[in-house]
């Protein structure tokens, strides 16, 4: 992290797995959405680890409020650091075979731009 950044609050978040009730809860419980779902969180750093995807009813909602708030925390002096986890990885290399996700090739187009334009980190190993 960058020198200015020091003494800002952090709040990281991981494994959503499209449980998007429950994320929200997990961010208005932190202070950083209000009732409308919009970014209150101030100059608030959150960090998401990845793993938004796979398993639950809500994996398209939940990478779109993360997009969401990305965007919102931008324009207010937040920042939203988007990591991709394993279930991310395996939807880039079309291996996801998430039944809650039947646009799994268009999500994968989303987020391979985001990682081009610098909107979503991204880590790969082979090890």
């Amino acid at each position: 992290m960058k020198a200015n950044n020091l003494g800002k609050r952090i709040i990281v978040i991981g494994d959503v797995h499209g449980e998007y009730e429950k994320f929200r809860t997990i961010l208005s419980d932190a202070k950083l959405v209000d009732s409308s779902i919009n970014w209150i969180g101030s100059d608030t750093i959150l960090v998401q680890t990845g793993d938004m995807i796979d398993r639950g009813p809500k994996s398209i909602e939940s990478v779109g409020l993360i997009r969401s708030l990305q965007e919102q925390a931008h324009r207010v002096g937040g920042t939203v650091v988007r990591l991709l986890g394993n279930h991310e990885l395996e939807l880039l290399k079309e291996r996801c075979l998430d039944p809650n996700l039947p646009s799994q090739n268009q999500l994968s187009e989303v987020i391979r731009k985001e990682i081009v334009q610098g909107k979503v980190c991204a880590a790969w190993t082979d090890v």
